[in-house]
């Protein structure tokens, strides 16, 4: 495994993978939560102090912790927390920029997930749209496309189809597709995700908007373009005058 390069002070978190940090506090608050829940296993809580110091970019602290929590883990008959142990390795290599690394770590825990709840499960979803993101970082974009795929259709099931959270993840599906050279098809999910959003009366409608106006830019569709940015302006005063 590659030892990460402690001695790097402008480290910066990956803003765009927040599931292990939403899991670490998930995780860390169980034990107070009301009721008999059960107390976290010895893997789980090496993983929420791994995560803690990540956080704090203590990465030497953190991938010790990370590799005791994936060797308990490997004693364990329940697959979760090998599951969770593998995510935070992911997070930790993704945050120092091992692509190859993180890559690996995200999708052999997106398999044992799979493994533990069914492949279409909503439960995925977070885990499915993280391991997309981790493979576009990593230049493998058809992978990307395959995982987004996947975590549109356990999100879909979980929240339905025109839910906010699932036409956002239907915007990165755009932004996806705009890297591969495939404009039409990400005008298309830009064009479906606004009107959802309209639909709904949604603040996220006005960062569908400015994607939409940045595409049909970009394909020189200059009216087009002009009716969009209307659209968007008025949105954004409306949005404005709410808060």
């Amino acid at each position: 495994m590659a030892q990460p390069h402690t001695a790097k002070k402008d480290v910066e978190l990956p803003r765009d993978l927040i599931g292990p940090m939403q899991l670490m506090e998930e995780l860390a608050q169980a034990p107070e939560a009301k009721g008999s829940t059960p107390i976290p296993s010895k893997a789980t809580m090496l993983f929420v102090s791994a995560m803690s110091a990540v956080a704090k970019k203590n990465l030497d602290d953190a991938l010790k912790k990370l590799q005791q929590a994936v060797h308990e883990a490997e004693k364990e008959s329940h697959k979760e927390p090998h599951a969770i142990a593998l995510v935070g390795l992911g997070y930790l290599h993704a945050t120092l920029g091992q692509w190859d690394l993180a890559e690996s770590n995200y999708a052999e825990s997106c398999a044992q997930w799979s493994t533990i709840h069914g492949e279409d499960s909503p439960k995925l979803a977070r885990i499915l749209a993280d391991t997309a993101t981790v493979h576009e970082h990593g230049g493998h974009l058809d992978k990307a496309e395959a995982f987004l795929t996947k975590a549109l259709k356990c999100a879909s099931k979980g929240k339905g189809e025109k839910s906010p959270e699932v036409q956002g993840l239907y915007c990165g599906l755009g932004n996806l597709l705009i890297k591969q050279n495939r404009l039409d098809d990400a005008e298309q999910q830009f064009q479906s995700a606004v009107a959802h959003l309209k639909e709904a009366n949604h603040p996220s409608v006005t960062f569908a908007l400015k994607l939409l106006h940045g595409l049909l830019v970009k394909q020189g569709k200059t009216e087009e373009a002009a009716k969009v940015e209307a659209d968007l302006n008025k949105y954004k005063n409306e949005f404005a005058h709410k808060k």
